[in-house]
């Protein structure tokens, strides 16, 4: 008989953690092996999951033992004495923050296929690469092993939802209060949000975020030497990012074939039809999301 999993969400109540939710539920996961996890504010507060009722729980010292593998959906500041605490209890932990996105010892994974899984590695702890990251990999990778690269620019934009359920609700707030010529609170991000843009994702270290210098070195963890310079930017929409990466090659290929190649790549869909108005844009990313069930609103 398969060994019965346990797993515990810590974050269950944010905006990353109710997506994970969301796939456990499309993947079957027992509702009897979940166990749910979050702040103090929202502690006690009731999670709709399978059609059972699940309460989240305080994290305790003893909170991770007798689990089989712990997912961390919560801040990188708060996500890294739990990763040591989950580990050191026995657990396996996936971690959805950014903590240990950067260290070299730690795996950094574009998904539960990744091939990178199956090596042997120190430690008990797998990071997640950011979806911004998953996604310019799964579109450059192809191009790198086609034609070669020599260097790689991104300027991604990113929707609300990437600051969490704060930043959708700051962002919200915002926009109703310009609409209705009322006084705008600036919370959450530097700067307003609403009908503006703000070129700060993360924290200023010299001439870049913290943030595009994590995106760089993620980047460079599966891409290789290739030199890639990021220019981030908080966007006014909800949700979904926006990449626009221009890549210098190391030789000359061929437009259609290597646009053939890309509808391949798993988790890619190519939208390439200029001239038919078919193209990506952020409001694609959330009718997607819309189109698999009517959800209730995320609990704040």
């Amino acid at each position: 008989m398969a060994q019965k999993i346990q797993l515990a969400v810590v974050g269950a109540t944010g905006a990353v953690g109710q997506q994970l939710l969301r796939a456990l539920e499309e993947k079957d996961f027992p509702a009897q092996g979940l166990t749910l996890f979050a702040s103090e504010k929202t502690q006690g507060v009731d999670v709709d999951y399978s059609g059972e009722s699940l309460e989240v729980e305080q994290l305790s010292k003893e909170a991770f033992v007798g689990m089989s593998a712990v997912v961390l959906a919560c801040p990188a500041e708060v996500a890294r004495p739990l990763a040591l605490a989950a580990q050191q209890a026995g657990a396996w932990v996936v971690d959805l923050s950014g903590a240990f996105r950067t260290e070299l010892q730690v795996p950094l994974v574009l998904g539960p296929d990744d091939p990178l899984l199956e090596r042997p590695f120190a430690g008990r702890i797998v990071a997640v690469a950011t979806p911004a990251s998953q996604a310019i990999l799964a579109a450059l990778t192809p191009v790198q092993t086609t034609v070669g690269l020599l260097g790689v620019q991104v300027v991604a934009m990113f929707g609300a939802a990437h600051s969490g359920q704060r930043g959708l609700t700051a962002f919200e707030q915002q926009t109703a209060a310009l609409l209705n010529a009322s006084d705008v609170d600036v919370t959450v991000f530097p700067h307003r949000l609403a009908f503006n843009l703000v070129p700060q994702v993360g924290t200023f270290t010299a001439a870049h975020t913290s943030e595009e210098v994590a995106l760089k070195l993620e980047v460079a963890r599966r891409l290789g030497p290739t030199p890639v310079s990021c220019t981030m930017l908080s966007a006014p929409f909800f949700h979904g990012t926006m990449l626009v990466i221009s890549a210098q090659m190391e030789r000359g290929f061929d437009a259609d074939a290597l646009r053939e190649q890309l509808k391949n790549v798993a988790g890619l869909k190519v939208l390439d039809e200029p001239a038919e108005g078919i193209y990506p844009m952020p409001m694609l990313d959330k009718m997607a999301a819309a189109q698999t069930a009517d959800r209730s609103q995320l609990p704040e």
